[in-house]
């Protein structure tokens, strides 16, 4: 009986410690980059999250212009965020993807900022917003 009672334990214990959450259903954004545009601002609010738990995004780069891009630097600012790409040449017509994480390790409103930059002179700008909270 008491290790049966043990047992128990450690399963509940280890399921509330684990939170990681990953919704099914996750937003996709689609940017397209011509040749008159320079900087395309977006906005992306994670919404609440638990503490300990995660959201992302994931975002299509199109080269819908005529000239070949250069990936130049890619930067995640603010705490709680990260970002990971496969951007690095873009022909006419081709893509390439970013995702942004927001993992949130205490309670509060975060807010962070993701850029993306492209030669010649292109550049995403993606500002980040999500509300951590414990249940």
């Amino acid at each position: 009986m008491k290790k049966l009672i043990i047992v128990c334990t450690l399963m509940l214990s280890s399921a509330l410690f684990a939170n990681v959450t990953r919704e099914e259903n996750q937003p996709s954004v689609t940017v397209e980059i011509s040749d008159n545009k320079e900087v395309d601002r977006l906005f992306t609010n994670f919404g609440t999250v638990r503490v300990n738990s995660f959201s992302y995004v994931n975002y299509t780069v199109t080269n819908t212009g005529n000239q070949v891009l250069q990936f130049r630097d890619a930067r995640i600012y603010g705490a709680n965020y990260r970002a990971r790409h496969n951007c690095r040449t873009l022909p006419p017509r081709a893509r390439c993807t970013f995702t942004i994480d927001y993992t949130p390790f205490f309670e509060g409103w975060h807010t962070g900022q993701f850029t993306l930059s492209l030669d010649p002179g292109y550049m995403v700008v993606v500002d980040l917003q999500g509300n951590a909270v414990r249940f």
